[in-house]
């Protein structure tokens, strides 16, 4: 496939975020905010369809409805929290 769009493929060292540093940050994200706290949860996942379920769950909650400060609290893909306030 990389072939036929003329593409060539490399590889990066690992845990090298001067190579791929948006890649790295978002590893590291998940590992603190969603891994780091999967012994503690309450419903814990029993096979890899419902961790992968769970994970979903969690990349849709960091994109669409966690606020971020540097994003001025807004969502990723969100409106600004004063803006989803106002309407609540």
């Amino acid at each position: 496939m990389l072939q036929e769009l003329h593409l060539q493929h490399h590889h990066i060292h690992k845990s090298n975020p001067n190579e791929n540093g948006v890649i790295e940050r978002s590893f590291r994200t998940d590992e603190d905010e969603f891994f780091c706290f999967l012994p503690r949860r309450q419903k814990r996942a029993h096979t890899m369809e419902e961790l992968n379920n769970q994970y979903q769950q969690f990349l849709h909650f960091y994109n669409y409805d966690r606020y971020h400060l540097s994003l001025k609290l807004k969502g990723k893909m969100s409106k600004p929290i004063h803006v989803a306030l106002a309407k609540s």
